[in-house]
C-alpha cells in the first residue's frame, strides 16, 4: 500500500545534467568544460552567427558568468566579409563558483541567450521556450496546446526531417509521458530519434537524448527489456562523442542504474551509481549541485537496502552542498530533505523524519507554489508517514489534497492519481475496520 518516493535524476543531461528538455536547452551544445582551479570554462558551440559586438555585450551583461570571452574559426569562404562559420563558432565562458547554481539551468539561459543574441528566434523555437516555461510551472494542459502549435511550426519552417521538428516531437512526448499518455508519447519519441539518426548520424549526442528519453518512457511504464538496450546506447555515444569521464556519461551511467535499481538488481545498479558519482566529483567539484544529486540517487539506493549506516552520510553531504549552492529554500533542496525523511521513517525515528518532510512540502509550495504536481508528492509522503502511524485525521485531508492536485494535473486515468485515490480508500478503510473492531 505504502510507497516512498525520492526523486532522481531521470533525463540524459538534466538539470535535472539536462542539457535538453522542454525549454529546447539543444540550441548551444555544450562541447567541453574544464575545471580550472575554483573557476569553471564552459566551452559552447553556437547556434547560429553572431558579431563580435554583440557577443561582447552578452558577455558584459549576463548575471550568470563572471567572464568570458568568444572565439570563432573563420570559414574561408566569409573570412573578407568578416562573418563567422555558424558550425565552427564557439563560445568560451569563464564561471566563477559563486555563478555556478544549477548546471542545467546555467545551460538553458545560456541556450536562450544565444538564440536572442544570434539574430532572433523563431516562432518555433519561441513556442518551444514558452512549452518550457509552463512545464515547468505544472501547467501541462497549456504547455500540450502550445507543444502542439510548435511541431507544426517546426515543420512548417524547417520541414518534417529538421532536427528542430525532432526537439518539438521530443518535447510534446514528454509532455504526453509525464501525464500518462504513453501511447501518444512513444511515436513522437521514435520520431525525433529517427530524424537526428539521419540528419546527425547515429553516434551523436543528440541522438543519444532521445534514445535516453524513449529508454525512460518505457522504463516509466515497467517495459524493462526494451529499456535497457536504449540506456546502453545512450552509454555508449556519450563515452565514444564525449568521453568516459564528461558529466553527461555520469547521466547516463545514473540513468542506467536507475534502471536496475527499479527491477532490484542491486548488485548491478550500486558500480554504476558510484562511477557517476566520481565522475561528477572529478569533472565539477565536490560541491557542485550535480554531485549532490548523485549523493542522493546513492543514498537513495542504500535506503531501499537498509544500508542506513551508509545512505545517512551520503544525505547529510548532498542536503549541505545543496544549501550553500542552491539555498535552503530551493526545489531540488527539497528533494534531499525528502529522501533524509524517508531514512529516518524506514528506521521508526518519527520525530526526526516528521519535520523534514513538512520542512520539503514548505520548500516546493513556497517555489513552485500550491497547485503544483510536485506539492502532490509531498503531500502524498507526509499523508502515508500519519497513515502508517495511525494518524488518520492527519493523513486523510493531505491525501485528498494531493488527490485534487493530481486529477487537475494529469487526470483521474493517471498512475499516480490511481495510487494516490487507493491510498485514501484503504486509509479510510482502516480506520473504520479499526473503529468497529472497538
Amino acid at each position: 500500500m505504502f510507497t516512498d518516493s525520492i526523486r532522481r535524476a531521470v533525463s540524459i543531461k538534466r538539470r535535472e545534467a539536462v542539457a535538453e528538455c522542454l525549454a529546447g536547452w539543444m540550441r548551444a551544445r555544450i562541447a567541453s568544460e574544464q575545471q580550472c582551479g575554483r573557476e569553471c570554462i564552459v566551452v559552447i558551440e553556437l547556434p547560429r552567427p553572431v558579431s563580435v559586438e554583440i557577443a561582447e555585450q552578452f558577455i558584459r551583461h549576463c548575471p550568470f558568468y563572471a567572464s568570458g570571452t568568444f572565439a570563432a574559426a573563420m570559414d574561408s569562404t566569409n573570412e573578407r566579409s568578416g562573418k563567422w562559420a555558424v558550425d565552427r563558432a564557439t563560445l568560451r565562458v569563464v564561471v566563477s563558483p559563486e555563478s555556478r547554481g544549477g548546471a542545467s539551468m546555467r545551460y538553458a539561459i545560456l541556450s536562450m541567450a544565444l538564440c536572442i543574441v544570434g539574430g532572433g528566434m523563431t516562432h518555433a523555437e519561441t513556442l518551444d521556450e514558452q512549452v518550457g516555461r509552463l512545464y515547468g510551472e505544472g501547467k501541462y494542459a497549456e504547455a500540450e496546446t502550445l507543444a502542439k502549435q510548435s511541431l507544426e511550426q517546426s515543420i512548417k519552417e524547417n520541414g518534417p526531417d529538421h532536427p528542430q521538428a525532432a526537439l518539438s516531437s521530443n518535447n510534446l512526448a514528454l509532455l504526453y509521458a509525464t501525464q500518462g499518455k504513453y501511447d501518444l508519447a512513444e511515436p513522437l519519441h521514435k520520431r525525433s530519434l529517427a530524424i537526428r539518426e539521419k540528419a546527425l548520424g547515429p553516434d551523436h549526442p543528440d541522438t543519444a537524448t532521445s534514445l535516453n528519453n524513449l529508454a525512460l518512457l518505457y522504463a516509466t511504464q515497467g517495459k524493462y527489456d526494451l529499456a535497457e538496450p536504449l540506456y546502453k546506447r545512450t552509454l555508449a555515444i556519450n563515452e565514444k562523442a564525449l568521453g568516459p569521464d564528461h558529466p553527461y556519461t555520469a547521466t547516463s551511467l545514473n540513468n542506467l542504474a536507475e534502471l536496475y535499481r527499479a527491477q532490484r538488481k542491486y548488485g548491478l545498479a550500486e558500480p554504476l551509481y558510484q562511477r557517476a558519482l566520481a565522475i561528477y566529483e572529478k569533472a565539477l567539484e565536490p560541491d557542485h549541485p550535480e554531485t549532490a544529486k548523485s549523493l542522493n540517487n546513492l543514498a537513495g539506493l542504500y535506503i531501499v537496502q537498509g544500508k542506513y549506516d551508509q545512505a545517512e552520510p551520503l544525505c547529510e553531504r548532498a542536503l549541505a552542498i545543496y544549501e550553500k549552492a542552491l539555498g535552503p529554500d530551493h526545489p531540488e533542496t527539497a528533494d534531499v530533505v525528502n529522501t533524509l525523511a524517508v531514512l529516518y521513517k524506514r528506521q521508526s525515528k518519527y520525530d526526526l523524519a516528521e519535520p523534514l518532510y513538512k520542512r520539503s512540502l514548505a520548500i516546493r509550495e513556497k517555489a513552485l507554489g500550491p497547485d503544483h504536481p510536485a506539492i502532490a508528492q509531498s503531500l502524498s509522503n507526509l499523508a502515508v508517514f500519519y497513515d502508517t502511524q495511525g494518524k488518520y485525521d492527519l493523513a486523510e485531508p493531505l491525501y485528498k489534497r494531493a488527490l485534487a492536485i493530481r486529477e487537475k494535473a494529469f487526470g483521474s486515468a493517471h498512475a499516480d492519481t490511481i495510487q494516490t485515490r487507493k491510498d485514501l480508500s484503504a486509509m479510510q478503510a482502516e480506520r473504520e475496520s479499526k473503529a468497529t473492531a472497538k
